[in-house]
């Protein structure tokens, strides 16, 4: 019998945690990781438009980086165009390999073994 590994409960577990407060953060992270399989870069105030947040309130700019810096150097990479003086996100390149590869195991590279290979 295979053991089926639901790898988004586990990545979001291991990023965000199982907390009730943070659980909340799962479907937005979810939504991120979805637009990063499409587009494989976004400006800053573009990602947040597509979370439909926006950055001039402070508790939405709160929130943006609350579901944005769990990612930073695992699932996503950020770089500033310090002439414009704007941020951009883009996948990481172990992501990136992973997803055109179709398997999401880069991530027992990045944190390390939480479960058995299926």
């Amino acid at each position: 019998m295979a053991v089926r590994i639901d790898w988004e409960k586990i990545i979001m577990m291991k990023l965000y945690g199982n907390h009730p407060k943070s659980v909340k953060l799962w479907e937005p992270a979810k939504k991120v990781m979805n637009l990063f399989m499409e587009k494989e870069i976004f400006e800053r105030a573009d990602l947040a438009k597509e979370l439909e947040l926006k950055l001039d309130d402070s508790n939405d700019k709160k929130k943006f980086y609350n579901i944005i810096s769990p990612m930073l150097d695992y699932i996503i990479v950020s770089s500033q165009d310090r002439k414009a003086g704007k941020t951009y996100y883009r996948i990481s390149y172990d992501s990136q390999k992973a997803f055109l590869e179709g398997e999401k195991r880069f991530f027992y590279y990045k944190y390390g073994k939480w479960a058995k290979t299926a």
